[in-house]
């Protein structure tokens, strides 16, 4: 059943048939659990308000992982307050091992059956104790993109990071969530490439910082985002040197 046999391509997009099949088969059971607009990845035009609830839709987050045959593709789906911009619930699943993980807004996050999250005093200190791991977005926008991208991981390399690259965002946020990476970013990232993994993060203990490409219209959904940041809580001052985040000091 997840096994593309139909891929397009247009500039760096790559679309496959599964991606279609996904996408309409999650349009119609989504809406009969809440029926209130969906907008995805392959149909983005279908809505863009700010009011009310919608469906965010990644049928396939990691296509060309899937065309390669391996396993770090996921579905992502979330339930989103368009006026707030905050996901209610979300879920990021990986066919190929059948393995799920959602969270729902102050319910917590799971894997499976399994709570995520520090489940003891110190829990964080023992992640930060140990190396440091940054997974990072592959830069699709040209030579200025790949630019900070270099400069980010030159600044992490040298302060000890290694790093990870896995093709598909989601996962890649839901592993922070777990405590397999420190950190994930990347720049240049759509609203359906995170909504879901972010809540999931969030929801575990981790931060999450989202910087539109532009500033918010009152009656339109940012899709675009310059830059997104997942990390555990105790290494905020290096990852936000490393990708030129700005944050309060508060944070620290």
């Amino acid at each position: 059943m997840f096994e593309p046999s139909e891929v397009t391509r247009a500039g760096s997009n790559v679309q496959t048939d599964l991606d279609q099949r996904t996408d309409d088969y999650l349009r119609h059971s989504l809406r009969s659990i809440a029926d209130v607009p969906v907008m995805s990845e392959e149909r983005p035009q279908e809505y863009f308000g700010r009011s009310g609830h919608c469906w965010i839709v990644d049928p396939i987050d990691g296509t060309l992982n899937a065309i390669a045959g391996t396993d770090d593709f996921a579905i992502c789906v979330s339930l989103v307050d368009a006026a707030s911009l905050r996901s209610l619930a979300g879920a990021v699943y990986l066919p190929k091992t059948d393995v799920l993980f959602k969270a729902a807004h102050r319910k917590g996050a799971f894997c499976d059956q399994n709570a995520l999250g520090p489940s003891q005093a110190g829990a964080w200190q023992q992640i930060k104790d140990r190396q440091k791991i940054a997974s990072f977005g592959v830069p699709k926008d040209g030579p200025a993109v790949a630019r900070r991208m270099s400069d980010a991981l030159r600044e992490l390399y040298a302060k000890g990071w290694v790093t990870r690259q896995t093709g598909a965002a989601s996962i890649d946020i839901c592993r922070v969530a777990n405590g397999s990476w420190s950190a994930f970013f990347e720049y240049g990232l759509m609203y359906w490439d995170f909504a879901a993994a972010c809540l999931i993060a969030e929801e575990a203990g981790c931060s999450v910082h989202a910087v539109p490409s532009a500033p918010h219209e009152p009656d339109r959904m940012p899709l675009e985002y310059d830059l997104i940041v997942a990390r555990t809580p105790e290494i905020m001052s290096e990852i936000a040197l490393a990708t030129g985040l700005s944050y309060p000091a508060s944070h620290e």
